[in-house]
Order: C-alpha cells, then structure tokens, then sequence
C-alpha cells in the first residue's frame, strides 16, 4: 500500500493511495465528505487484476482543506492533477465515481475531453 501526494496547479496537497501496480490504470473517486475509504470493500478484489488509485478530494480524507477551490470543476482539475502526474504516471485510467465522484467525472470531461481517459462509470 504505497500513500502518496500529488500537488494541484493551485498547491493543494492530494492524498492519494495505489493499491495495486498491475494491469489496466481505474481511479475510485468518492462522494460529499467520504474519503478513499469508501472504496475498502471494493478494493482487494480490484486490485488482484487492476492498478487501482484511490484519492482523497481536496476538503476530504487526509488532502489540504484549504480556504479555495469549493467547487466541482476545481475538484476536476484535481482528478487532472493525479492523472497527469508524472510521479504517478498512469496512462488512460478508468474512472469510477460515486455520487460527488460522478459529477467530478462530468465535469473533467467537459474541461479536459474524454482522451486522457480509457472508460467512465458512474
């Protein structure tokens, strides 16, 4: 279990969590004020077959809480911020998101098209 930080273009520190280093990249991104531990259940069994991330959203879990940024498109240039990273380097994950977590994903395919992602579930 490898946590980590990436930091947003605005510096905001973005907890992160790989779980899993092997096969095709999925993001789990969670809901209003849940963290990535809304995924435990789910990702034992994920991460046998996929690279699964987990983050945190900025005001959530153990990301910065800063006194900026409350919206959904900020939180999309987060996601952006992860999957672009180069510490990362995750190529064209697939994305899943719950409640919040969907309209994040919406939105980051209105800013940033859907290119730099292989599928989207919501």
């Amino acid at each position: 279990l490898d946590m980590s930080f990436v930091t947003a273009n605005d510096g905001v520190k973005l907890r992160y969590t790989e779980h899993s280093t092997k096969g095709p990249p999925v993001v789990l991104i969670h809901g209003w004020s849940g963290s990535s531990k809304y995924f435990a259940l789910n990702v034992a069994e994920l991460a046998q077959t996929c690279r699964v991330v987990t983050m945190d959203l900025r005001f959530h879990g153990e990301s910065d809480k800063p006194a900026w940024g409350f919206s959904v498109a900020r939180l999309a240039a987060d996601l952006h911020a992860l999957i672009t990273s180069t510490q990362l380097s995750i190529g064209k994950p697939a994305v899943l998101g719950s409640s919040l977590g969907c309209a994040v994903i919406w939105s980051y395919v209105e800013l940033y098209g859907q290119e730099g992602l292989s599928k989207c579930v919501f």
